[in-house]
């Protein structure tokens, strides 16, 4: 089975450039800027309470990072 880790290198999350996202079982949960962060981790641990989340930025320049890797 993938791990979230793997799942956020592999995945084009190009739609939440400049985002923090929060994943869970290779997914996007929430995202949202930092200062939301802290109320958005608490409503995904309870609505996850026996998951470990992943928090990632998100950078503004994806597609170069991309290419970098490609």
């Amino acid at each position: 089975m993938e791990s979230d880790y793997e799942w956020y290198l592999e995945t084009d999350l190009s739609k939440y450039r400049g985002k923090w996202v929060i994943i869970i079982d290779r997914k996007v949960v929430a995202s949202g800027t930092k200062e939301e962060m802290k109320e958005l981790l608490k409503d995904v641990m309870k609505r996850y309470p026996n998951s470990v989340p992943l928090i990632a930025k998100i950078p503004e320049n994806v597609a170069q990072i991309v290419s970098l890797i490609s």
